[in-house]
Protein backbone atom coordinates (compact mmCIF):
# COMPACT_ATOMS: atom_id res chain seq x y z
CA UNK A 1 0.00 0.00 0.00
CA UNK A 2 1.10 3.12 -1.18
CA UNK A 3 2.54 6.06 1.70
CA UNK A 4 -0.20 8.67 1.46
CA UNK A 5 2.35 11.35 2.88
CA UNK A 6 4.72 10.84 0.05
CA UNK A 7 1.41 11.67 -2.44
CA UNK A 8 1.43 15.43 -3.09
CA UNK A 9 0.11 16.19 -6.63
CA UNK A 10 -3.33 15.07 -7.71
CA UNK A 11 -3.60 12.25 -10.34
CA UNK A 12 -4.59 14.66 -12.88
CA UNK A 13 -1.15 17.20 -12.17
CA UNK A 14 0.70 14.09 -11.89
CA UNK A 15 -0.47 12.67 -15.47
CA UNK A 16 0.30 16.16 -17.35
CA UNK A 17 3.58 15.87 -16.27
CA UNK A 18 3.98 12.58 -17.34
CA UNK A 19 2.43 13.60 -20.52
CA UNK A 20 5.54 16.31 -20.40
CA UNK A 21 8.35 14.00 -20.05
CA UNK A 22 7.51 12.18 -23.09
CA UNK A 23 6.86 14.66 -25.51
CA UNK A 24 10.67 15.46 -24.18
CA UNK A 25 11.93 12.05 -24.71
CA UNK A 26 10.92 12.55 -27.84
CA UNK A 27 12.77 15.74 -28.99
CA UNK A 28 16.07 15.79 -30.14
CA UNK A 29 19.23 14.07 -29.50
CA UNK A 30 20.43 17.26 -27.33
CA UNK A 31 17.21 17.12 -25.05
CA UNK A 32 19.01 14.50 -23.13
CA UNK A 33 19.55 17.54 -20.37
CA UNK A 34 16.39 18.75 -19.69
CA UNK A 35 15.18 15.44 -19.70
CA UNK A 36 17.25 14.23 -16.98
CA UNK A 37 15.89 17.27 -15.12
CA UNK A 38 12.46 16.69 -15.57
CA UNK A 39 12.69 13.14 -14.48
CA UNK A 40 14.94 14.50 -11.37
CA UNK A 41 11.71 17.14 -10.39
CA UNK A 42 8.91 14.67 -10.81
CA UNK A 43 10.74 11.92 -8.89
CA UNK A 44 11.22 14.47 -6.03
CA UNK A 45 7.70 15.93 -6.48
CA UNK A 46 6.33 11.63 -6.12
CA UNK A 47 4.79 11.57 -9.48
CA UNK A 48 4.87 8.22 -9.96
CA UNK A 49 3.31 7.60 -6.66
CA UNK A 50 0.55 9.82 -7.51
CA UNK A 51 0.01 8.08 -10.49
CA UNK A 52 0.08 4.50 -8.00
CA UNK A 53 3.70 3.61 -9.75
CA UNK A 54 7.02 3.43 -8.61
CA UNK A 55 10.17 4.86 -10.27
CA UNK A 56 11.16 2.45 -11.96
CA UNK A 57 7.88 1.60 -13.66
CA UNK A 58 7.28 5.10 -14.60
CA UNK A 59 10.52 5.79 -15.83
CA UNK A 60 9.91 2.72 -18.20
CA UNK A 61 6.51 4.00 -18.92
CA UNK A 62 7.64 7.75 -20.38
CA UNK A 63 10.76 6.01 -22.19
CA UNK A 64 8.42 3.48 -23.74
CA UNK A 65 6.05 5.79 -24.73
CA UNK A 66 8.41 8.03 -26.07
CA UNK A 67 10.24 5.74 -28.40
CA UNK A 68 13.14 5.58 -26.58
CA UNK A 69 15.20 2.77 -24.47
CA UNK A 70 14.74 2.99 -20.44
CA UNK A 71 18.53 3.16 -20.21
CA UNK A 72 18.00 7.17 -22.12
CA UNK A 73 16.12 7.99 -19.04
CA UNK A 74 18.40 6.16 -16.09
CA UNK A 75 21.63 7.90 -17.54
CA UNK A 76 20.10 11.13 -17.76
CA UNK A 77 19.03 11.11 -14.50
CA UNK A 78 22.45 10.26 -13.50
CA UNK A 79 23.96 13.05 -15.32
CA UNK A 80 21.42 15.20 -14.22
CA UNK A 81 22.25 14.96 -10.26
CA UNK A 82 25.62 14.84 -10.80
CA UNK A 83 25.80 18.59 -12.26
CA UNK A 84 22.64 19.77 -10.20
CA UNK A 85 24.89 22.78 -9.46
CA UNK A 86 25.47 24.11 -13.46
CA UNK A 87 22.95 25.52 -15.70
CA UNK A 88 21.06 23.53 -18.13
CA UNK A 89 23.06 25.32 -20.94
CA UNK A 90 26.15 24.85 -19.44
CA UNK A 91 25.61 20.92 -19.33
CA UNK A 92 24.17 21.25 -22.45
CA UNK A 93 27.63 21.92 -24.23
CA UNK A 94 29.03 18.92 -23.07
CA UNK A 95 28.76 15.50 -25.25
CA UNK A 96 26.21 13.26 -23.07
CA UNK A 97 28.91 10.14 -23.40
CA UNK A 98 31.33 12.71 -21.66
CA UNK A 99 28.76 14.05 -19.41
CA UNK A 100 28.31 10.26 -18.36
CA UNK A 101 31.86 9.85 -17.73
CA UNK A 102 32.08 12.59 -15.71
CA UNK A 103 29.97 11.27 -13.24
CA UNK A 104 32.62 9.25 -11.80
CA UNK A 105 34.82 12.29 -11.04
CA UNK A 106 34.49 13.56 -7.49
CA UNK A 107 32.00 16.92 -7.52
CA UNK A 108 35.06 19.33 -6.89
CA UNK A 109 36.63 17.96 -10.13
CA UNK A 110 33.51 17.39 -12.67
CA UNK A 111 32.17 20.58 -11.88
CA UNK A 112 35.72 22.50 -12.32
CA UNK A 113 36.14 24.45 -15.62
CA UNK A 114 39.30 22.45 -16.45
CA UNK A 115 37.45 19.23 -17.01
CA UNK A 116 34.35 20.63 -18.30
CA UNK A 117 36.81 22.10 -20.77
CA UNK A 118 38.01 19.08 -21.45
CA UNK A 119 34.67 17.52 -21.65
CA UNK A 120 33.77 19.44 -24.69
CA UNK A 121 36.67 19.41 -26.69
CA UNK A 122 38.06 15.80 -26.49
CA UNK A 123 36.69 12.45 -28.20
CA UNK A 124 34.67 9.75 -26.21
CA UNK A 125 37.60 7.62 -26.24
CA UNK A 126 40.24 10.33 -25.10
CA UNK A 127 38.23 11.94 -22.52
CA UNK A 128 37.77 8.21 -20.85
CA UNK A 129 41.06 7.82 -20.60
CA UNK A 130 41.61 11.11 -18.58
CA UNK A 131 39.25 10.16 -16.41
CA UNK A 132 40.64 6.87 -15.73
CA UNK A 133 43.65 8.46 -15.15
CA UNK A 134 42.53 10.87 -12.73
CA UNK A 135 40.64 8.47 -10.70
CA UNK A 136 43.70 6.46 -11.03
CA UNK A 137 45.74 8.97 -9.24
CA UNK A 138 43.19 9.14 -6.31
CA UNK A 139 43.89 5.48 -6.01
CA UNK A 140 40.67 3.99 -7.88
CA UNK A 141 41.42 1.27 -10.42
CA UNK A 142 37.99 1.47 -12.79
CA UNK A 143 39.66 -2.17 -14.21
CA UNK A 144 39.96 -3.61 -10.28
CA UNK A 145 37.89 -6.83 -9.61
CA UNK A 146 36.50 -8.02 -6.77
CA UNK A 147 34.67 -11.45 -6.35
CA UNK A 148 31.70 -11.76 -5.01
CA UNK A 149 30.64 -14.72 -3.34
CA UNK A 150 27.40 -14.88 -1.11
CA UNK A 151 24.93 -18.44 -0.67
CA UNK A 152 21.25 -18.11 0.00
CA UNK A 153 18.29 -20.12 -0.52
CA UNK A 154 17.33 -21.35 -3.80
CA UNK A 155 13.93 -19.08 -4.12
CA UNK A 156 15.88 -15.80 -3.64
CA UNK A 157 18.69 -17.02 -6.15
CA UNK A 158 16.20 -17.43 -8.94
CA UNK A 159 14.51 -14.46 -7.79
CA UNK A 160 17.69 -12.37 -8.12
CA UNK A 161 18.71 -13.89 -11.60
CA UNK A 162 15.08 -13.31 -12.55
CA UNK A 163 15.68 -9.56 -11.93
CA UNK A 164 19.23 -9.37 -13.63
CA UNK A 165 17.76 -10.92 -17.01
CA UNK A 166 15.06 -8.39 -16.94
CA UNK A 167 17.67 -5.63 -16.38
CA UNK A 168 19.43 -7.37 -19.14
CA UNK A 169 16.84 -7.01 -21.70
CA UNK A 170 15.25 -4.01 -20.75
CA UNK A 171 18.88 -2.27 -21.57
CA UNK A 172 19.65 -4.42 -24.42
CA UNK A 173 22.76 -5.90 -23.22
CA UNK A 174 23.23 -9.95 -24.18
CA UNK A 175 24.42 -11.67 -21.08
CA UNK A 176 24.22 -15.05 -22.96
CA UNK A 177 26.95 -13.78 -25.23
CA UNK A 178 29.01 -12.46 -22.67
CA UNK A 179 29.26 -13.23 -19.20
CA UNK A 180 31.57 -10.61 -18.67
CA UNK A 181 28.44 -8.31 -19.97
CA UNK A 182 26.55 -9.32 -16.40
CA UNK A 183 28.58 -7.09 -15.18
CA UNK A 184 27.10 -4.38 -16.97
CA UNK A 185 24.18 -4.96 -15.65
CA UNK A 186 24.99 -5.30 -11.83
CA UNK A 187 25.71 -1.60 -12.49
CA UNK A 188 22.38 -0.71 -14.25
CA UNK A 189 20.78 -2.03 -10.69
CA UNK A 190 23.06 -0.23 -8.57
CA UNK A 191 22.43 2.79 -10.77
CA UNK A 192 18.91 2.23 -10.35
CA UNK A 193 18.39 1.59 -6.69
CA UNK A 194 21.33 5.04 -6.64
CA UNK A 195 19.39 6.92 -8.84
CA UNK A 196 15.83 6.91 -6.07
CA UNK A 197 15.38 9.60 -3.36
CA UNK A 198 14.83 7.21 -0.53
CA UNK A 199 11.22 8.38 -0.06
CA UNK A 200 10.16 6.90 -3.45
CA UNK A 201 12.46 3.89 -2.99
CA UNK A 202 10.38 3.16 0.94
CA UNK A 203 7.27 3.88 -1.52
CA UNK A 204 7.99 1.24 -3.92
CA UNK A 205 9.42 -1.81 -1.62
CA UNK A 206 6.30 -1.43 0.72
CA UNK A 207 3.74 -1.03 -2.11
CA UNK A 208 5.47 -4.04 -3.60
CA UNK A 209 4.78 -5.99 -0.32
Amino acid sequence: MRNPKTVSLSVRTAQWRTRAVIKQVRTTEIAWVRLGRMIDKCLRDNVPASLGMNAATWIEHVCNEGGSSVQKGWRALRITRAFSSLSEKKIAQIPETNAYEMTHLPEKQRTSKEWLDKAQTLTKTRFKEEVDSALEKKGIQRQEFITLRASMPRAVYEKFEQAIQKMAKVCGIDILESEGRRIMVYERIADLVLGINEDTLKTAVEGGE
